[in-house]
């Protein structure tokens, strides 16, 4: 059970790291290009360089330490039952 448990753990956090790495590069680009931002609410921009390096080096790291942190709490809240029931045995 625990060797389970352990790369449900690995399988998801390579999930995780794939898709926050896929959706910073994807916001860069567009900061820097112009377009839609992959953000929840519509977020169009122009792009250039001061606003790529300002997402770049401050909105980017950011908004990808809140959502990872939120990310990791509700994945910790939906293991929390499991973690339970494996520690009774």
């Amino acid at each position: 059970m625990e060797r389970v448990a352990k790369g449900i753990a690995v399988v998801v956090q390579v999930a995780v790291i794939v898709i926050v790495v896929i959706w910073d590069i994807w916001a860069i680009v567009v900061a820097f290009a112009g377009g839609w931002l992959p953000v929840p609410w519509p977020w169009y921009t122009e792009g250039g360089i001061g606003f790529g390096l300002l997402w770049l080096f401050i909105l980017a790291p950011a908004i990808t330490a809140g959502a990872v942190t939120l990310v990791s709490w509700i994945l910790g809240l939906i293991a929390a039952p499991f973690i339970a029931v494996a520690n009774r045995r």
